[in-house]
């Protein structure tokens, strides 16, 4: 299978003992996973460098296994309240990403005020800051292929 780059696993509950199997016997392959509601434990679970769609910043990163090895977090924020879900602690909780690379910040999409009130008054540089790194991580295959290479692997498992 040389050409085989990525496999995605659509994960449904239970997923423990088959997430348990691959990062015992494959955690070098194991590149990258989408964080959701009921997956908020992934990084107690999988040894993964690139986590998407963080909501909850303590409850995703915060006292887990792996946090150490999390290279690349995109992250939802909610604008009209930006302290909920972990944020008044974020320096508390990003000092333990200890190989954190980089962050993607994205607006949670049903926040129209943001967009159309407070964003256009927002001062050039703190406008370039939203709009610097958008799909620098997200769904990102160039970023996955990069984290393989530099994980000396020539594929990846990526969980969704």
């Amino acid at each position: 299978m040389e050409n085989l780059k990525t496999v995605e696993l659509r994960l449904k509950k239970p997923f423990l003992l088959l997430c348990q199997h691959i990062c015992e016997n494959y955690g070098k392959h194991c590149s990258g996973a989408l964080s959701t509601a009921n997956r908020s434990r992934v990084l107690d679970i999988l040894p993964v460098k690139i986590l998407e769609g963080i909501g909850y910043l303590k409850k995703t990163l915060s006292n887990k296994k792996y946090t150490f090895q999390l290279e690349y977090a995109h992250i939802h924020i909610n604008p009209s309240n930006p302290m909920m879900a972990g944020w008044n602690r974020y320096q508390e909780i990003f000092d333990q990403c200890i190989n954190l690379k980089a962050i993607e910040l994205a607006l949670v999409t049903n926040d129209a005020e943001f967009v159309t009130e407070i964003f256009p008054k927002m001062s050039e540089a703190n406008q370039e800051i939203w709009k610097a790194n958008q799909g620098e991580i997200l769904f990102n295959e160039n970023l996955q292929m990069k984290v393989a290479k530099e994980s000396r692997v020539t594929w990846t498992f990526h969980f969704h």
